[in-house]
């Protein structure tokens, strides 16, 4: 979850100051809209990273404490960053359509 807070911070904010700066600047609308396209889908693609990621921390803690004496044998460093990678893949397919879709220009009206 850091790393994807840590990656919004660190990417999704200096692109959304580069739009920003390209529209006060008057830069050719071609150019903003796909700076800013690109600038969406990693936001999307990073805040649901993260509330995934999330998601698989309330569960850890929920098992934790609700579950303690079995919790070394549940709770494995494997079955951690098996639940990461899925969190993260998760968090690509849930805005990889609508970006396809954005990439195509298929008008969503």
């Amino acid at each position: 979850m850091a790393v994807a807070d840590l990656l919004v911070g660190a990417i999704n904010m200096p692109l959304s100051l580069a739009v920003d700066i390209a529209i006060i600047r008057q830069v050719p609308f071609d150019r903003v809209c796909l700076l800013d396209v690109i600038n969406v889908c990693l936001m999307h693609t990073f805040s649901w990273a993260s509330v995934y990621h999330l998601t698989v921390v309330t569960w850890e803690r929920y098992v934790a404490i609700r579950k303690w004496m079995d919790y070394k044998v549940n709770i494995t460093k494997s079955k951690l960053k098996r639940l990461t990678i899925i969190a993260w893949f998760l968090a690509v397919l849930t805005f990889l359509p609508g970006a396809i879709l954005v990439a195509l220009r298929v008008d969503p009206a």
